[in-house]
């Protein structure tokens, strides 16, 4: 649990960057920053603890 913080984090950032087209702000993204999120959260759900998995499945992220 000491890490579902960044995991919020990185979700809410991926979400932003694909609601806004891949721009925030005055900063452009390209495809490729938005698949770095992806990755991390990739890699994060898949070196997490079978509990915090399970609050993972359990959050209502859209």
């Amino acid at each position: 649990m000491e890490f579902i913080g960044d995991f919020k984090k990185e979700w809410e950032c991926l979400n932003a960057l694909r609601e806004t087209g891949g721009s925030v702000g005055n900063i452009g993204s390209t495809k490729s920053e938005i698949r770095l999120h992806e990755i991390w959260i990739q890699d994060f759900c898949k070196n997490v603890s079978t509990e915090v998995r399970r609050w993972i499945q359990d959050l209502d992220y859209k």
